[in-house]
């Protein structure tokens, strides 16, 4: 969803998905670890 522009903001994710903003935080950052994770194999 941020990569298309659709959201801008965390805030904005959470508002729309009616879950913790801490959360979609903590999720976002696991996302790029398993990115920097999958290359190293």
């Amino acid at each position: 969803m941020p990569e298309n522009g659709t959201y801008a903001t965390i805030a904005e994710i959470a508002a729309a998905k009616k879950i913790n903003d801490s959360y979609v935080g903590r999720v976002l950052r696991l996302t790029l670890l398993a990115r920097t994770l999958s290359r190293r194999s």
